[in-house]
């Protein structure tokens, strides 16, 4: 008798659950290697796919300007011949960087919980007043959730740090430990559950390996996390200072979370009736 109560709440939580993960954001994918790039990267600009609309411009001043350029010109530019992380990844290749100002995209819902949202950055690798870079998941009304630093002038410490939101008007902040570098780096953002996030950053530096952090953001602010933000500050378009992203990501599909979660609650329930 017990099980089969056991089954029903299980299969009631199994609903519930789906409900809520299957309304996460769609797949998504796209570069600057896109050919709808071809012609510029403007404001509504829409390549790739599975995205909740093209990318937002907005300036900080009458000096904002959205570019493609070679990632591997900044900094003290490439050693490794590598590309750093453009489309294609070779010298000559192209991403996406703005000057006095910053852009948008919108995913086409929230994160549901098991999906990840990752970015290529490639900053200017120092700390430089009025160079500050950052990228940010937030909610729709621009509201930050998590805000990843590469250089925060305030920030005397040289590595990448993370802003994160723990209530309407309070913020956690911690040091990643992984210095800035000026060769690109690959962040991904994954929703744990119903408040963690865990960031991870892998550097494309040979033998360097991926940091991994969980943070706790308030639930309100972990639930409604709706698209990336990249922002950039400079008071003129100078090529070593300036920083870049590619390569945007969301995965996996929404009805792949609530499958996962089914198989594992499946388990469950079989390793239940063994028993019993």
């Amino acid at each position: 008798m017990w099980f089969h109560h056991f089954k029903t709440v299980v299969a009631t939580l199994v609903v519930a659950f789906i409900g809520v993960s299957v309304r996460g954001a769609d797949i998504a994918h796209d570069s600057a290697g896109d050919s709808v790039y071809n012609n510029g990267w403007t404001n509504g600009s829409n390549g790739g796919y599975g995205w909740g609309g093209g990318w937002q411009m907005h300036a900080w001043n009458t000096d904002f300007q959205s570019l493609l350029g070679d990632s591997s010109t900044n900094g003290l530019g490439d050693p490794e011949g590598d590309g750093d992380i453009n489309s294609p990844r070779a010298v000559g290749g192209r991403a996406w960087h703005v000057v006095d100002g910053y852009a948008v995209r919108p995913f086409s819902s929230p994160l549901a919980v098991g999906q990840t949202f990752s970015i290529d950055l490639d900053d200017h690798g120092t700390r430089q007043y009025a160079y500050g870079v950052s990228v940010s998941i937030s909610l729709a009304d621009g509201s930050d959730g998590l805000v990843l630093f590469a250089g925060q002038f305030s920030d005397p410490t040289p590595e990448y740090a993370l802003s994160y939101r723990t209530g309407f008007s309070t913020h956690g902040y911690v040091h990643t430990g992984v210095p800035l570098t000026d060769q690109g780096v690959h962040i991904a953002f994954t929703r744990l559950d119903e408040s963690q996030v865990q960031v991870s950053l892998t550097p494309y530096l040979a033998g360097v390996n991926t940091t991994t952090l969980d943070v706790t953001l308030d639930p309100s602010y972990a639930r409604q996390l709706s698209q990336v933000e990249f922002n950039a500050f400079s008071s003129s378009p100078t090529p070593s200072l300036n920083s870049y992203i590619n390569n945007i990501t969301i995965t996996p599909e929404p009805s792949a979370v609530g499958l996962m979660a089914l198989a594992a609650i499946g388990l469950l329930v079989r390793r239940r009736g063994t028993r019993s």
